[in-house]
């Protein structure tokens, strides 16, 4: 897996490599109790892409895919096929991102790994909805939100449906994952849509052609992470985080590595045609 790390210029390091290296954050100078203030056009932008991003995801659901969502999975595929509404989402969300959609399709279909029913659930698709799942997460109820048309009544998601229909490691490492970004990040939306945008430019995705310019827009957005966290905490505090951000993005890796195990064992034919509506959304 490949990180951006625009510390001290543009690095990239394979995940193998990266190891949690302290920063002395204790000696407080004048040099990193200060925020840096966000050039305004980045400001702009970030606060596009996340508009964006709440326009996609925050939508509420019509009354069948609501239904679909809250009763509760009676089996594993039940439950895979959950994430149907999920995936034609990410799929139009990530096509309001210029740089993914100057790419060509082949590109596309094998950084999101949507594509092809064999290999559904296999790489990126699962790591990002891993993230997907933390940034939908309310942490007061933890629960998921299920907001309906033109329906103002909440509805919620128990994540406990992961341990009745997958394994209890499976939820265990789920929740602690989603509840440990959530304290890290105090639940700021912004930080999360930052990882959630970085997850889906993965250069080390399988069968993907135009490597540098995957790179490029993963080191785009991993620094624009860096410098919305420089911008409101002190630089010491922002650095330290960045850091553990990233080593997150390596626990996303292994989750996503877990669920895709789990679901080599699903029977592909009982999942959701979701090949029709792929093509749909990206014309």
């Amino acid at each position: 897996m490949l990180l951006h790390v625009p510390k001290t210029g543009h690095v990239l390091l394979h995940a193998s490599k990266v190891k949690r290296v302290p920063i002395p954050c204790g000696l407080q100078t004048a040099g990193n109790d200060y925020t840096r203030p966000m050039d305004l056009e980045l400001k702009a932008e970030i606060r596009k892409l996340k508009k964006e991003y709440a326009s996609v995801f925050d939508s509420g659901y019509s009354e069948d895919q609501a239904k679909k969502l809250v009763e509760k999975p009676y089996n594993a595929n039940d439950l895979f096929n959950m994430s149907d509404v999920f995936i034609r989402r990410l799929i139009k969300f990530a096509n309001q991102i210029p740089e993914f959609k100057n790419f060509k399709l082949e590109d596309q279909i094998h950084l999101l790994q949507v594509i092809d029913f064999n290999c559904l659930f296999q790489g990126g698709i699962m790591e990002i909805m891993v993230l997907g799942s933390a940034i939908g997460f309310d942490p007061k109820n933890h629960m998921w939100k299920v907001k309906q048309m033109q329906d103002t009544k909440e509805r919620y998601i128990d994540p406990s449906i992961i341990k009745e229909q997958l394994c209890t490691g499976m939820y265990t490492e789920h929740m602690k994952f989603v509840k440990t970004l959530h304290q890290l990040t105090m639940s700021n939306n912004t930080i999360m849509t930052l990882m959630f945008v970085i997850e889906i430019f993965s250069p080390d995705r399988p069968n993907v052609k135009n490597l540098e310019a995957i790179t490029q827009a993963r080191g785009k957005f991993t620094h624009w992470l860096q410098m919305y966290l420089e911008s409101i905490m002190p630089l010491c505090e922002a650095r330290t985080l960045y850091q553990k951000l990233l080593m997150m993005l390596l626990d996303v890796r292994n989750l996503g590595e877990s669920g895709a195990k789990l679901a080599s064992h699903l029977d592909i034919t009982k999942l959701e045609p979701l090949l029709i509506e792929v093509f749909d959304l990206q014309k």
